[in-house]
Order: structure tokens, then sequence, then C-alpha cells
């Protein structure tokens, strides 16, 4: 019993946008709230303040991990998954011309 593999580096192409799309949005959300909340803390004094300022900046932090590990994924498959893709394909067609 043989299982057929198939692969579209169209679809790894459209996923990797579509990751890119959604971590630029969510580093957008991300500074907005930032912006807004550096705005906020002009006006808002007092404990209650401090630990909501606190707050985004320790989401922040995450928000950057976060961001870095999508990226790295986005490379990943770029690197591997693409290149690695056209790269057997090219070995291939090569083995098969010596039989011709």
């Amino acid at each position: 019993m043989s299982t057929k593999q198939m692969f579209d580096s169209e679809k790894v192409a459209e996923a990797m946008v579509k990751l890119g799309n959604a971590d630029k949005k969510i580093n957008d959300a991300f500074l907005s709230l930032k912006t807004k909340m550096y705005a906020i803390e002009k006006n808002w004094k007092g404990p209650a303040g401090n630990e909501a300022v606190r707050a985004i900046c320790a989401m922040s932090k995450y928000n950057d991990r976060r961001s870095m590990v999508l990226a790295n994924y986005v490379c990943m498959l770029d690197q591997k998954v693409q290149f690695g893709y056209y790269d057997a394909e090219d070995h291939n067609k090569g083995l098969a011309a010596n039989f011709l």
C-alpha cells in the first residue's frame, strides 16, 4: 500500500504571507496600546495607574518574543520547506534525465 504525498508550494507561500500579515497586525495593536498607555500615564497617577503601565510593559515583552518565534517559523518555512522542495525537485529531475 503506497501513500501519495502532495506538496503545494503556493499554499506554503500563501501561509507565509498570512502569518507575516497577522504578526504585523498584532505588533501594530501592541504599539497602539503602548502609545495610548503612555498618553494616559501622564494623567493617571497612583498605584492603579502604575500597575496598568507595568502590566502593559510586561505583555509587550511577551509580544516581542511571540513575534520573534513567528518570524523564525516563517523563515524556516521559506528556507527549509520551500527551498528544500525546489532543491529536491531539481535533484530528481537530474536523476530522471539519466534514464532518458
